[in-house]
């Protein structure tokens, strides 16, 4: 929250761990990483279940522009838990599936080249298919597209060090800009 490594802001109550992650004195007994994971990949489950589930859903069930929407903020939204595990985590297992039995439970870890191509791949995807607008209560394309940039901004530093993917990065962010969306003059009024 602040930009300097110096400045404490407690109190320090929720979550507790908080301030052993804000000073560096991280163990992998702190609860705060088991419940980052557990959460994100229960939300991977669930975008997971809903692609699958929908994308089966035939057009006298459901109406295909809304399908397709649904399926590209399914998309998005997975490519956002990916996107957060991948820079904690850097190597996680890679699950783009339903899974509907206890069969093939042996996980492997995915490299991040890996794990950040599936998500540019999903965003990408689901840009064509997001609406616009603001405040809509939904992922829409301008989130999605500035997302899409976030990710090419971070490809293009550690650890992949893509430095090509600024450019990607850039041109993601003026696309957001020419939606009629706009940086605030004053960083007070955020």
């Amino acid at each position: 929250m602040h930009g300097t490594d110096e400045i404490y802001a407690p109190p320090w109550v929720n979550p507790p761990d908080r301030k052993l992650i804000f000073q560096w004195q991280l163990t992998p007994e702190i609860n705060s990483f088991y419940t980052i994971y557990q959460r994100h990949y229960q939300e991977i489950a669930r975008a997971n279940t809903i692609l699958n589930q929908i994308g089966q859903m035939g057009e006298d069930r459901i109406d295909q522009d809304v399908k397709a929407r649904i399926l590209a903020e399914g998309r998005a939204l997975r490519a956002s838990m990916y996107f957060n595990l991948v820079r904690i985590f850097n190597r996680v297992p890679l699950e783009t599936e339903e899974r509907t039995d206890f069969k093939n439970l042996d996980f492997m870890q995915a490299e991040p080249e890996e794990i950040y191509g599936f998500i540019t791949s999903e965003l990408e995807a689901a840009i064509t298919d997001l609406e616009e607008g603001k405040n809509t209560g939904r992922i829409t394309k301008g989130a999605a597209q500035a997302l899409l940039g976030n990710v090419y901004l971070q490809m293009a530093g550690f650890p992949l060090n893509q430095t090509d993917k600024y450019a990607e990065a850039a041109s993601n962010y003026a696309a957001v800009m020419d939606m009629d969306y706009r940086l605030l003059d004053n960083f007070e009024h955020i």
